[in-house]
This record gives C-alpha cells, structure tokens and sequence, in this order.
C-alpha cells in the first residue's frame, strides 16, 4: 500500500505555506504525524486526516497568491497519493 500523503520533494515546502497562511492547520497535520511517530508506523486514519486537513487548505487558498504574485499553492504540492 502507498502511503505518501505529501511528496518528498515539496512536503517540507508546503508545510512551511501552510504554517505561514494557516497555523491552525499546520499544527493539526503536525499533531497527525506525531501521533504516528508514537504509533511507530504510519497509520491510514491519521494520513486521511492530513488529506482532508489539506483538502481545506487547498479550497480556501487554492488560486490566491502572495504580494510577489506567485501562487500561494504550487501545482507540485497538488500531486500526493493517498493509500
């Protein structure tokens, strides 16, 4: 089973985009991936958590961009698997 939730690549990136635009969310899918790390292993529930946590962000933001005018929401971190 695939469990990327977020692609290597960008993940880091796009956590740091949410955390600016977001705190809420960023310390939500935070708290998620704790849990994990005390599971020990990744666990679905908790990655589809994260995707939904996501899926809000992207509603809310998807198509806006920053004061340079770049997207706030690459294509790239669009791209993620889910199990």
């Amino acid at each position: 089973m695939e469990c990327a939730i977020l692609r290597q690549n960008t993940a880091h990136d796009y956590l740091h985009v949410i955390e600016k635009y977001d705190p809420e969310r960023f310390y939500a899918i935070t708290n998620e991936m704790i849990d994990e790390n005390i599971k020990g292993h990744l666990d679905i529930e908790n990655i589809r958590y994260i995707d939904d946590i996501l899926k809000g962000f992207e509603r809310e933001f998807y198509g806006k961009h920053m004061k340079r005018g770049n997207p706030i929401i690459k294509e790239e971190y669009l791209k993620r698997k889910l199990g």
